[in-house]
């Protein structure tokens, strides 16, 4: 799909227009259009499957990331607020969290029913390890008396993006009744929301749900891990040609409808750069290309 070079009979669904949104606001400065469209964004539903990044499993109902790394505290805000928007229309209440992951910034959101959050009370972890755990309390509920949206934002920016931006999700926001007294005429209400911003060295919070109960807990990422292990812009790294093949080629086998389909190339770019399939004076190359491989493959396509 281009955006821009084709007309649309009819409306595009609303998760496809955010989608086109964030692939947009996500799309690399210069180079080819249509190129960086098409690596800008992996979207993998997996109901019962687990999203993996630096030994971390979230269990998640759907995983969309991102390799594009952004530069500036404006495009960091465009990109969080496409993110979570994308991200709110997935979730389902009382459901598997939806996840987002690129180079800057990690988002875990859930939708959580107010008898659930009073009940049970509610975690949610992102995929860099910022997590928080909101206790069972009945003083923990909305003031609009519906689904409660539940988000956790990890920012690993380094010195990329010194100055973080400020956001609030869902501030024009709106839900519809669908049960009670009110659901003949639809009546809308405002979304109740509670959402954590992460640092390695800070947690703030902010939302329509006061959660200052005992027993509230939150864990900050331990640090701004390397998302890529391209380096700084490629500089000293070794093997980048050898690396760059590899990651065209695992990026394509991510965009694959078919697991089968995926999983046969990966055993078959494991078994092209695993050591052992390697002379003596090739093994160094093999072993650094083979590293990065099964990095990529726990980023990029979750078990």
């Amino acid at each position: 799909m281009v955006i821009g070079r084709r007309f649309w009979a009819r409306p595009l669904p609303p998760l496809l227009l955010l989608v086109c949104v964030l692939l947009l606001a996500l799309r690399p400065a210069g180079g080819d259009d249509d190129a960086s469209l098409g690596r800008a964004l992996v979207i993998t539903a997996a109901p019962l499957g687990a999203d993996v990044r630096d030994g971390k499993a979230v269990a998640a109902a759907v995983h969309i990331v991102s390799s594009v790394r952004v530069a500036t505290p404006e495009a960091l805000k465009a990109e969080i607020v496409a993110a979570e928007a994308a991200l709110s229309l997935r979730a389902e209440v009382d459901g598997a969290p939806a996840v987002y992951d690129s180079p800057s910034v990690s988002i875990s959101l859930r939708k959580v029913s107010p008898r659930a959050l009073a009940e049970a009370g509610a975690s949610l972890e992102a995929v860099d390890g910022a997590s928080v755990k909101i206790p069972a309390d009945p003083r923990v509920k909305g003031k609009h008396g519906g689904p409660v949206t539940v988000t956790v934002t990890s920012y690993h920016t380094g010195d990329r993006v010194k100055e973080l931006p400020t956001v609030r999700y869902g501030a024009n926001r709106e839900m519809r009744r669908v049960g009670g007294p009110d659901s003949i005429s639809a009546t809308k209400q405002k979304e109740d929301r509670v959402d954590f911003f992460m640092t390695k060295t800070s947690v703030s919070w902010r939302g329509t749900v006061n959660v200052k109960v005992p027993g509230l807990s939150a864990q900050v990422p331990a640090h701004d891990r390397p998302w890529t292990p391209f380096g700084e812009d490629g500089k000293n790294v070794l093997f980048v040609e050898e690396k760059a093949e590899v990651r065209r080629e695992v990026e394509a086998l991510a965009s694959l409808a078919d697991s089968a389909e995926r999983q046969r190339g990966l055993r078959q770019l494991a078994r092209r750069w695993h050591p052992d399939k390697h002379k003596d004076e090739d093994v160094p190359r093999a072993t650094e290309v083979f590293t990065y491989l099964q990095e990529l493959r726990a980023a990029l396509i979750p078990s």
